[in-house]
């Protein structure tokens, strides 16, 4: 039976967003895992933002059976954290524009 999270997830329609306030990692990837499983399974390009590594969401998103290698290889899905992006001059600047050019994990 899929968790009210996974409800609201399944109701997004392209272009809603989706704020998640979570106290533990468990309640993080509750909802992220299924948040990206069904971006992809829906052909929407998937960014991962992070603070600071994105190796514990690229391990538990693995052990949920996405397909890293091949989303990334594909661009569908997209790893990056703040330094490389937001934070890339070392301090937020919110008129700045960013850009995602790494597809790599951290």
């Amino acid at each position: 039976m899929p968790s009210n999270v996974e409800l609201a997830i399944a109701a997004l329609k392209h272009g809603d967003h989706f704020c998640l306030v979570y106290r533990s990692e468990q309640e993080q990837m509750a909802a992220v895992i299924p948040f990206i499983q069904q971006g992809l399974a829906d052909g929407e390009q998937c960014l991962y933002l992070a603070h600071q590594s994105t190796n514990f969401v690229t391990r538990q998103l693995s052990a949920a059976g996405v397909k890293l290698d091949r989303e990334q290889n594909s661009r569908a899905l997209i790893f990056a954290t703040g330094v490389e992006t937001y934070l890339r001059t070392g301090i937020f600047n919110p008129t700045q524009n960013v850009s995602i050019s790494t597809g790599k994990t951290q």
